[in-house]
């Protein structure tokens, strides 16, 4: 039986870090939402919540009927760097991304259009904000434009802006504290937080890449990875000993490189 899930883990933060690592090197891989949602253990509904915010960035791509396309992260690093440069007014009258450029009338792509005004709107800030300031602005500025003539519906944006806010902080654009008084206070970091979380998360795949390599020899017989070598009964003691003193690959280390393990593991076997 399989332990409980916890409930972070179904969190949407959670969720597209899982999605980041998955396919943050692989651009113009298609993503079947059904079978991620399966293999997360997560409702597809909350999938697509996050493809509908990254699509808005155009991250995504549709190809079909559950079916997306990873478009990858650097085209959004770039405008979200030329976002940065103007001020709010300007910003808000450029139209960079896709669903900008052509508009989508349906309500299923509200979460889209919602993050896009979310991320002009913060993408300067400076000061710390509350989550209740940060609807409180942003509502009022949706108010201000009323959406084809109707009030916003402010229990649906507060659910919304709650989604956006998850997913901006598995991209490292926004960071959570808590204050003195317990209470949580937003910062955005902006391009310079994503490109940080990037980086972490690159090190973070690379540090995996090279404990399956490592673990690979470590599994595979001596006389297949050593060959002649074999014979000498004390190459599986040096393989152990160099992988005790620090040869095997941590975070943040050298990549591994398989031919050089082996190379090490014959100088040291030879040495005995």
């Amino acid at each position: 039986m399989s332990p409980p899930r916890r409930r972070k883990d179904g969190s949407l933060k959670h969720v597209c870090l899982k999605l980041l690592h998955e396919y943050i090197g692989s651009n113009d891989a298609e993503v079947h939402l059904n079978e991620f949602s399966m293999r997360m253990g997560v409702e597809r509904r909350r999938i697509y919540d996050i493809v509908n915010i990254l699509e808005g960035f155009d991250v995504f791509s549709k190809k079909a009927k559950n079916v997306y396309v990873w478009r990858g992260l650097d085209g959004f690093l770039i405008k979200l760097h030329m976002l940065e440069s103007f001020d709010v007014e300007d910003r808000r009258a450029l139209k960079l991304f896709k669903f900008e450029k052509t508009p989508v009338l349906s309500k299923k792509k509200s979460l889209t259009y919602l993050s896009i005004r979310f991320l002009k709107n913060f993408c300067a800030q400076r000061d710390a904000l509350g989550f209740k300031a940060m609807i409180k602005r942003f509502t009022l500025e949706l108010n201000e434009k009323k959406c084809s003539g109707e009030a916003v519906d402010d229990k649906n944006v507060v659910r919304r802006l709650y989604d956006i806010v998850n997913v901006f902080k598995a991209l490292g654009l926004i960071t959570k504290q808590l204050t003195v008084s317990g209470k949580s206070d937003f910062y955005w970091q902006g391009s310079a937080g994503m490109v940080a979380q990037l980086d972490a998360i690159n090190r973070q795949l690379e540090t995996i890449c090279v404990e399956t390599e490592v673990a690979k020899v470590e599994n595979v017989e001596a006389s297949e990875v050593f060959g002649e070598l074999s014979k000498k009964e004390n190459v599986r003691g040096a393989e152990l000993e160099l992988r005790t003193s620090g040869f095997r690959v941590v975070k943040g280390g050298p990549l591994f490189d398989s031919e050089k393990f082996k190379l090490a593991v014959f100088q040291q076997s030879c040495k005995s």
